[in-house]
């Protein structure tokens, strides 16, 4: 009978303990009677700097610390702004940042998103996703020829390489091809300028040059010589022309002025004013 009575005496307990255990369940007070969220924390610090939650890992080293100001560091007992990451720990303090599919007035004015594809950090303003371009090395190209021999025959079209680099940070000129390729999609601006040497020219004749992009794209130039003479042939020929990033351009002229020319170069003019065919060659193409 006693044991039957305990039994009864245990299981009334039980029930009376749990809309008590459920009740607290609900919400975690600390320093606080009165939680209002699942966990609710109060700090009793008395400025700013006082901490309201250290977590160190199992070698005592600081992971996260949050001030009573709100300021929060990771790796750091003494962060000096909203999310401070400058720890000491292995010097790895960077942040990773990802892409996301949210229209830029759905993530606000300041959001930053990574374009993988294209390798671009993007800024909303609030209703649009713009470049951050802030000291990135502009995609620029500049080459010039005064001492590499240059051939264009007579009625021919030729492809001009045998250039030298000047500057080119991201590395897409192939110099001695002439060929360009677009590292990421854009506007492009390409600008050649070729002399050749002194020779015959003949009557109603012409250069033309061109640039030629791999989606299609055409920039043609043309210089026309009504009258026949010796002088230098030229051509300048410039324009602006869209590129997806992969997409390749390259320069090439031809010609009907009745003999095979070359471009000028260093020596042409012969030992004496050698110097004076320099900087007659020049290319350049950089990204709007």
């Amino acid at each position: 009978m006693k044991n039957k009575m305990f039994r009864y005496l245990m299981v009334i307990t039980f029930l009376l303990s749990l809309p008590i255990v459920m009740v607290y369940a609900q919400s975690v007070g600390i320093n606080t009677n009165n939680p209002t969220a699942t966990l609710d924390i109060l700090s009793q610090g008395d400025n700013g700097l006082t901490e309201n939650i250290r977590i160190n890992n199992s070698n005592n080293i600081n992971l996260l610390t949050l001030l009573n100001n709100g300021y929060m560091g990771l790796g750091t007992i003494s962060p000096a702004v909203r999310l401070d990451l400058r720890a000491d720990l292995a010097g790895n303090n960077i942040i990773g940042i990802g892409n996301t599919n949210l229209a830029a007035s759905t993530a606000r004015a300041g959001a930053i998103k990574y374009v993988s594809d294209t390798k671009e950090l993007h800024y909303s303003d609030g209703s649009q996703w713009l470049i951050l371009e802030a000291d990135m090395v502009r995609d620029c190209v500049i080459a010039d020829n005064s001492y590499n021999l240059m051939v264009c025959p007579d009625n021919t079209t030729t492809q001009l390489g045998n250039w030298n680099t000047v500057y080119d940070p991201t590395g897409t000129f192939n110099a001695s091809t002439g060929v360009f390729t677009a590292p990421k999609t854009g506007l492009y601006t390409a600008t050649f300028s070729v002399h050749m040497a002194i020779t015959s020219v003949g009557a109603g004749s012409y250069i033309e040059g061109q640039w030629i992009a791999s989606n299609g794209e055409t920039i043609k130039c043309t210089n026309s010589f009504p009258l026949p003479g010796g002088f230098m042939a030229s051509i300048i020929c410039s324009g602006t022309v869209f590129l997806d990033a992969g997409d390749t351009l390259y320069p090439q002229v031809f010609h009907n002025t009745g003999t095979d020319k070359h471009l000028r170069i260093y020596g042409d003019s012969g030992p004496v004013s050698a110097a004076s065919d320099m900087y007659f060659n020049n290319i350049s193409i950089v990204i709007q």
